[in-house]
């Protein structure tokens, strides 16, 4: 008798549903990858705006203090930011009952060792940077990156006290600075409020 051998064929393979559920996985892997490199990207971005807010706003509060510190002449505040520079103001008698909240001013003007008038202004309207004005400029000159950076409006604003008539007047500089957009989206910003106080050296009355 002649015996024959069969051969047991097995096959080996995926059934619809086990690719259905490793391609979900995979998706979902490489979904949560996307999302980790996504996030990192705008972090840095992020950062990199913050950066370029804060050196903006440190370079502008920096350059106005020494501007006012070390000029000849300290020669007042104005209220419209063109005309009436006075330091008359800065002084105020006191008086019964709580200290008044000192007056807000739109530029300070000082004069230099050489002659030269400046007068340092808020923006006006359409306006996005601090300014500084002199006869030698043919145009105010920005003290911010205005491409990157812009002052919120009405955040921006000058005071000036003096402890008694004849000390040196206390001017300070507040102002709000924010981005014009974050990772190249626009309405995402980053903003920071810079201010500081500071004393005229060869302040006359």
């Amino acid at each position: 008798m002649i015996k024959k051998n069969k051969k047991k064929i097995v096959y080996f393979g995926f059934s619809l549903i086990e690719l259905l559920i490793s391609m979900f996985i995979i998706l979902s892997v490489t979904s949560l990858v996307m999302a980790i490199f996504v996030a990192g990207l705008r972090g840095s971005s992020r950062a990199s705006v913050e950066m370029s807010v804060r050196q903006n706003g440190s370079l502008a509060l920096a350059q106005v203090a020494r501007m006012i510190r070390n000029s000849k002449s300290f020669d007042g505040v104005s209220i419209d930011g063109s005309t009436n520079f006075t330091t008359d103001v800065c002084y105020v008698s006191p008086g019964f009952g709580p200290t008044p909240t000192p007056q807000a001013f739109k530029a300070v003007r000082m004069t230099a060792f050489d002659g030269g008038v400046s007068t340092i202004a808020c923006p006006e309207v359409g306006e996005t940077s601090i300014t500084s004005k002199s006869a030698t400029l043919a145009s105010p000159l920005p003290l911010t990156d205005t491409t990157t950076v812009a002052v919120l409006p009405n955040s921006c604003y000058f005071t000036c006290q003096q402890s008694t008539e004849t000390d040196s007047p206390i001017v300070g500089i507040t102002f709000r600075l924010e981005s014009l957009k974050v990772g190249g989206v626009v309405g995402q910003t980053v903003g920071q409020t810079f201010q500081t106080l500071v004393i005229p050296r060869n302040f006359v009355r």
